[in-house]
């Protein structure tokens, strides 16, 4: 802005080009020309926004605006270099909050897929639970379906595995779900079917099925240990 005013009103921005020495978060991130950071948006002197801010090394706290970054919070964009440590560590129990959060969304979405399944094998309805069955390795080898198997031998195998597990006790309701620690998309769900049982569940392209593949590190849990979502 020409000519250069003495304080900025509201609707107007200084704009800033930072060089960035280091990332915080996201951590793969490496810029490698300087940002531009917009700050503004209410009566600040300009005089004193070049005497805090020009030629000082200090930690941005912004967030990306397509083109540029804003302060991720209001009328506060910067901290000075002492507050890194106790940044980062507030940092880390935010992602550690959000992965909680997700586990606990995950969760939920098992369960619900898992009912599904237990609800139809409750109801004798053996063939319609081949549409929750994911064919690895370790299921077509324990329902003894060869690969390139037709539909009608698939379903066939199916039918009689779920059929000789549940045909005379039938499945009761889920009691808990538990995602494998070092891979997301392996779970197991324990349910009532006389004691407490459990199956394993895989995901694949965003959907959870049922699988005869073991979870390592989770073959030997005891139901003390299982979490109640």
């Amino acid at each position: 802005m020409s000519p250069e005013p003495r304080n900025l009103g509201l609707g107007e921005v200084a704009e800033l080009e930072v060089r960035v020495v280091e990332v915080m978060k996201p951590k793969n991130w490496e810029p490698k020309e300087k940002i531009k950071v917009w700050y503004g948006g209410g009566f600040f002197e300009v005089k004193q926004l070049r005497k805090d801010l020009i030629d000082k090394k200090l930690i941005y706290l912004v967030i990306d605006n397509n083109s540029h970054f804003v302060p991720s919070y209001p009328w506060n964009l910067t901290d000075p270099l002492e507050k890194q440590v106790e940044i980062e560590t507030l940092v880390k129990r935010g992602l550690a909050k959000a992965d909680r959060v997700g586990h606990d969304s995950e969760k939920k979405v098992i369960q619900k897929r898992a009912e599904e399944l237990l609800a139809v094998l409750r109801a004798g309805k053996w063939s319609e639970a081949r549409a929750f069955v994911i064919l690895d390795n370790a299921t077509r080898r324990r329902m003894e379906i060869p690969k390139g198997a037709d539909e009608r031998l698939i379903e066939g195998n199916v039918s009689a595995w779920f059929q000789k597990l549940y045909g005379t006790v039938k499945p009761g309701t889920v009691q808990a779900v538990r995602l494998d620690e070092k891979d997301p998309n392996f779970a197991m769900v324990s349910y009532r079917h006389g004691d407490l049982d459990g199956f394993e569940m895989r995901k694949v392209n965003g959907v959870w099925y049922y699988t005869c593949a073991s979870v390592v590190g989770m073959v030997s849990i005891q139901p003390s240990e299982l979490e109640i979502p």
